[in-house]
């Protein structure tokens, strides 16, 4: 509770809907650790403007922001999880007192089992500022009858600047051993956009076609700066003064900078062919171009396709009345992705290896650090789906349906390979391969509708099934094979295999001493914890096979409400966090859970499936009510809405940690649970 604080939200903002909108906006963003804030104001500016007979339109955009921020320390220089702050807080025993009797910080003899969370607030600094600028500007031309043309382009600027420092008395190991210390990055942002495009719309008596042709261009610019220095003599200065650590102490990696370009440029030809106002045919094709890439595959070549049936628009439906809306639809297509490669990944790079004492000097290594590939190219997905939307009573029942097959092929991944003939023992290549299948559905049935009442019930739900298909292949003729890749905690991707499957040990009880067994598969009399372990078993996935919400709205006169609820299941959640509170070895040294009484673990040294858990779920994600004031005798205002929102208000699960729903805001491995940061309730 010392850690946790209340949040309050302002938001003030201003405009008018007229050619000119300025929006001005101060919101502190809900924290729930004491010392953290997130202050962010921002402004926005739109403008548009009409010339040449309304021909052409001119539509302007600014926006400019700031965020002020305190930040939780989400490592305090510990090993393991014990580095989370949220961790420490669970570990921390409940009867510690937050101060010693002099009125310093209580700290527990045993500094490495876990810090004062409290302490750690109060004394570390973490600061952040982000500037953000974005511009626009469109323009948008009526040349002749159906022939426009289009141009866009914009420009992103964003600077982050950290400040960090660990007092010279903190209770951290880091700062102990180095007598304070302080960082501070510098990450600058520059991002342009242009595009030109030509688009031709024509009806020709039953035939309407519409020809879209477009190029694009975009670079991005990321660089940045690090310093660190330890050492110092007191904490007046915190980290603004750097120069004022010990110089005597300056290690390798205490100053480093970066530089990254990346530059993508596009072809689009698209066409959207409509035959009897019901017979509909889209094609297109993508060329892309990216710099990331090697030099033998920068380009790639992504069609797709697709054909859609307006039935309730044949002759045959004429005379029914059920049916409002019937459309089936077929699609297939290809994209590619580039996003997740670096600028630098494809060259062989040198770098820092160690230091090497020689006539009384230190003198700094340097080695190949990364393997060259030039046929480094984009991963691809190739998508089919199978679809139908309709509505029907008289538009009261709507619905969507789809089923869907998605192959991606060159995922990229990490590959061991010989040294020699390669100078580094990996490189990154494209070899991989997974396939995900699925339906998703949708249905909305307006069950009450009159002038003064409506009640709208709204859901969707997805099944969801996929498969690791290939870890292996070759490059230069040299084969390059992998599997059991580490995922998360325990989980892994195994051909065969779903994405992020838990393949663990099995719990099978304790021995005389308290200490848990695990059973011993090949019956070798030796347990085995590596990743391709015989003695580890396939026990579930950490991916949901299916997720679903359900969205009721009601309406009475100038009365509203309105919930969103949401949830998913088929997955499971190894609690880190609940293992590391249940054995009885830490009874007088840390926090422990009341279940850890009847377990009776003393100790293990296994990470098994005792620790697995359900991770399906229910939550209410927010609600609404509202009142509608209706200012028809205004000639100003056309009416005012008040409301009233709450979010995150229910969670239904059986799972025993603080929350089922891992990776919203990072930090935990697929499918584990190290202690995460609360999700705020507002």
């Amino acid at each position: 509770d010392v850690i946790a604080q209340a949040q309050t939200e302002q938001r003030y903002m201003g405009g008018s809907s007229l050619k000119l909108l300025v929006e001005l906006l101060k919101d502190p963003e809900m924290v729930q650790i004491i010392e953290s804030t997130n202050k962010r104001y921002i402004g926005r500016i739109q403008a548009t403007q009409k010339a040449l007979d309304d021909k052409l339109k001119l539509t302007f955009n600014l926006n400019s922001g700031t965020s002020e921020i305190t930040r939780m320390v989400s490592s305090i220089g510990r090993a393991s999880f014990t580095s989370n702050l949220i961790t420490n807080a669970y570990l921390m025993r409940p009867t510690d007192p937050v101060y010693n009797t002099d009125g310093t910080y209580f700290t527990d003899p045993n500094v490495f089992q876990y810090l004062n969370p409290y302490a750690v607030t109060q004394t570390v600094t973490n600061e952040e500022q982000y500037d953000d600028f974005f511009g626009s500007l469109r323009a948008d031309l009526d040349i002749v009858d159906g022939l426009s043309a289009a141009w866009f382009g914009s420009w992103k600027k964003s600077t982050n600047t950290t400040g960090f420092f660990l007092p010279v008395e903190s209770t951290s190991a880091n700062a102990i051993d180095q007598k304070g210390f302080a960082n501070i990055r510098d990450n600058r942002s520059s991002e342009k956009l242009m595009n030109m495009s030509l688009n031709y719309k024509k009806d020709f008596g039953d035939h309407y076609i519409d020809v879209l042709g477009l190029y694009e261009w975009q670079n991005q610019i990321y660089q940045g700066n690090y310093s660190q220095a330890r050492g110092f003599i007191n904490d007046d200065t915190t980290y603004n003064a750097m120069q004022l650590g010990d110089k005597s102490n300056v290690l390798p990696g205490d100053i480093s900078s970066y530089k990254n370009n990346r530059t993508v440029i596009s072809f689009l030809g698209r066409v959207n062919y409509t035959l009897f106002d019901r017979y509909l045919l889209t094609a297109s094709l993508r060329r892309d171009g990216a710099s990331v890439f090697g030099a033998n595959h920068k380009w790639g070549n992504f069609p797709s396709a697709s054909v859609a049936w307006q039935i309730e628009k044949e002759p045959f439906m004429a005379d029914q009345t059920l049916v409002n809306d019937l459309k089936l639809r077929v699609g297939y297509g290809v994209v590619g992705n580039q996003q997740s490669l670096g600028p630098q990944n494809s060259l062989s790079l040198v770098g820092s290896n160690g230091v090497t004492y020689f006539g009384g000097q230190q003198i700094t290594n340097f080695a190949i650090t990364q393997n060259a590939n030039a046929d480094l190219r984009w991963e691809t997905k190739k998508q089919a789906n199978l679809g139908i939307d309709f509505t029907m009573l008289k538009n009261r029942l709507r619905g969507t349906f789809d089923i869907f097959t998605a192959t991606t092929d060159d995922l990229l991944f990490n590959y061991t390979v010989p040294q020699p003939p390669f100078p580094f023992p990996t490189i990154l290549a494209n070899v991989g391969s997974l396939r995900n299948e699925g339906i998703e559905a949708s249905l909305a049935y307006d069950l009450i509708d009159t002038d003064d009442m409506s009640l709208t019930l709204a859901g969707n739900v997805t099944f969801l099934r996929n498969e690791v298909l290939s870890l292996s292949g070759s490059i230069n003729g040299v084969p390059l094979n992998t599997n059991n890749v580490a995922w998360g905690p325990n989980t892994y991707l195994i051909e065969g295999q779903p994405i992020g499957v838990f393949n663990i040990l099995h719990h099978t009880g304790k021995n005389d001493s308290n200490s848990e067994t695990v059973l011993d598969v090949n019956g070798d009399g030796v347990i085995d914890q590596g990743n391709t372990s015989p003695d580890r078993q396939y026990a579930g996935q950490s991916l949901p096979k299916y997720t679903f919400s359900f969205n009721p709205t009601f309406r009475y006169k100038n009365f509203d409400f309105s919930m969103l609820w949401r949830g998913s299941g088929g997955n499971k959640v190894y609690n880190s966090l609940r293992s590391s509170l249940s054995y009885e070895e830490n009874i007088g040294r840390s926090n422990i859970l009341a279940s850890a009484v009847p377990l009776g673990l003393f100790t293990s040294q296994y990470g098994s499936d005792l620790w697995l858990e359900d991770g399906s779920f229910i939550r209410l994600d927010n609600a609404t009510v509202g009142y509608n004031l209706n200012m028809a005798d205004s000639k100003y205002i056309d009416g005012i809405r008040l409301s009233l929102t709450g979010n995150n208000l229910l969670l239904i699960t059986d799972y025993s940690g603080i929350d089922p729903e891992l990776n919203f805001t990072g930090g935990n491995g697929a499918g584990g649970d190290n202690g995460i940061y609360p999700r705020t309730r507002t």
